[in-house]
């Protein structure tokens, strides 16, 4: 099922017919449904409500720009608490989908730089986001903290990125020591396999700085 709604959200959107997308369910449900939201791109509008989303959401969110909503109650019939949510919730997919319509898809104007940070880097990673701003590259932040490492692999294979300033790669340490922020063994291979630029300094995070850098391109 999560195959069959994938292909045909996919479909819909190539064709300009999807300009939002909004579900319901338990875990049956959105399993199936954040399947299909995580294979639209990002910034096409994905608003779950699920009876999981007041728990673990990251199976179903993954690297995607999914909105979850805990409905409060299960879905049994409507009644006064279910009817406020769903209208809550229609309401606002259907002002997602009229915003989106008009924005169109996410297009950078200027070549895009990733730079990945955590409490330690932060103030390298302020001084080089202006820099290159001032050069004129668009550069996103990610939080070195799992997700947001997973999220920024994501987009280089995606091709939204050209460059990455990998200034904080304390996710490999935590794969690789059993930590909590891991973003998995395919860490920093992303722009390789894209043949971004990548520049990787190589910081230690939560144990102190290591100050030695090296360039890839």
């Amino acid at each position: 099922m999560a195959h069959g709604a994938t292909a045909i959200a996919g479909k819909l959107y190539a064709a300009g017919k999807l300009q939002a997308v909004m579900a319901l369910g338990g875990y049956g449900g959105s399993s199936v449904a954040t399947a299909a939201m995580r294979a639209l791109p990002i910034g096409v509008p994905k608003l779950m409500v699920s009876t999981v989303a007041a728990g673990d959401v990251s199976p179903y969110v993954g690297t995607s720009d999914i909105m979850m909503l805990f409905p409060v109650i299960d879905f049994a019939g409507l009644n006064v608490i279910s009817e406020r949510i769903l209208n809550n919730a229609a309401v606002a997919a259907a002002a997602l989908a009229k915003v989106a319509s008009r924005a169109g898809p996410i297009e950078a104007s200027s070549p895009v730089v990733a730079i990945n940070m955590f409490g330690v880097t932060t103030k390298a990673a302020t001084a080089a986001r202006e820099y290159l701003e001032e050069a004129g590259y668009e550069v996103l932040v990610f939080h070195a903290n799992g997700a947001g490492g997973r999220a920024m692999e994501k987009l280089v294979r995606d091709g939204l990125v050209s460059g990455v300033l990998d200034l904080t790669t304390t996710e490999l340490a935590d794969e690789v020591a059993g930590g909590t922020l891991s973003a998995g063994p395919d860490r920093l291979e992303a722009a390789g396999d894209r043949c971004a630029r990548r520049t990787i300094f190589r910081s230690a995070g939560r144990c102190g700085a290591d100050r030695q850098s090296s360039a890839n391109s």
